[in-house]
């Protein structure tokens, strides 16, 4: 499960912004200006389901990289229910709902760190963990989108991040809850354009972007309290870290 997510920006030592890297050598970045905003503008310390969030995708109309903000969770219009903003990589290529847009609607979701829960028996609620890739500023969420029409004739973007069964250490961390011992899927720098990629569009093929993430390639750190987007405050570590 991935529920809550951090973005804090910053440069990188050479100045540049972290997702030109992905693109050096590998084509045109067609909107430098926004990904600025993206990666250099004010931090984002508690990003939470049905907020905007920046997403990358490759517009198959014109081939273009483009940075567009979309909504975080998938309404279907048969449910009045929470949006659902996960995906399980299993099974999602054949599934009725996920299918399509595991084929042809395709994006990352930019984010330096996300939040889970652990139950303990040594605490009175759920103790709040702060979680990264291992040795990365950035990790690149893979998530599905999808476009539809409101009631209004407004037309919006939302989208859904793929998920699949923890290593250990998320296995220990998110150790309770329906979806318990579940974590987000990051890409490989070298793997996100073809992940983008709208002319790709085999099922068996996309699967094998998404390696599974093993144990050591997360790490965590227990916190007081997470961060705050209204106050702009970031998480407050906890004295005790078991992990």
């Amino acid at each position: 499960m991935c529920g809550r997510l951090v973005l804090i920006k910053y440069a990188t030592a050479d100045g540049s912004i972290g997702y030109y890297r992905m693109w050096t050598g590998k084509g045109a970045l067609d909107d430098i200006e926004q990904l600025r905003k993206v990666f250099l503008g004010r931090s984002r310390f508690d990003i939470r389901p049905t907020q905007i969030i920046d997403v990358f995708t490759i517009n198959p109309a014109t081939g273009k990289h483009e940075t567009t903000g979309m909504k975080w969770g998938w309404q279907p219009e048969w449910t009045n229910g929470k949006p659902i903003i996960n995906t399980r990589k299993e099974g999602a290529a054949q599934n009725r709902m996920w299918g399509k847009a595991f084929r042809e609607r395709r994006c990352v979701v930019p984010a330096s760190h996300f939040y889970e829960w652990q139950r303990r028996e040594d605490a009175h609620r759920n103790v709040p963990w702060i979680i990264k890739r291992t040795g990365h500023e950035y990790m690149y969420l893979a998530g599905l989108y999808v476009k539809r029409k409101l009631a209004s004739g407004e037309e919006v973007a939302e989208v859904s991040i793929l998920t699949e069964p923890g290593n250990k250490l998320m296995t220990d961390i998110h150790n309770h809850g329906g979806n318990a011992g579940r974590q987000p899927v990051f890409l490989d720098e070298d793997i996100v354009p073809e992940w983008l990629n709208p002319q790709l569009q085999d099922s068996e093929k996309i699967l094998t972007l998404l390696r599974p993430i093993e144990d050591g390639e997360y790490e965590a750190e227990m916190l007081e309290e997470i961060g705050n987007d209204k106050t702009h405050t970031p998480p407050k570590p906890r004295q005790q870290n078991l992990f």
